[in-house]
């Protein structure tokens, strides 16, 4: 939810079905860390609302972390 505070553990790297923060082409988001297919893709919490975000070779992709609560 907007406002609310969560602690992050800092890493370079999550494993599938993790919670991270993520930057994306310009654009900061907290989302599940999902592999289909062979496709990267970063998935909302609110899968209803929001589609999944796939992660193509030439964008900008960094994980600064694993939210840990």
């Amino acid at each position: 939810m907007n406002g609310q505070t969560v602690w992050v553990h800092a890493q370079k790297e999550l494993d599938d079905g993790e919670i991270g923060i993520f930057f994306h082409n310009g654009e900061g988001f907290i989302k599940k860390l999902g592999h289909k297919d062979g496709k990267i893709l970063l998935i909302s919490l609110n899968h209803r609302k929001y589609e999944p975000r796939e992660i193509k070779e030439d964008d900008v992709f960094f994980v600064f972390g694993k939210v840990v609560g």
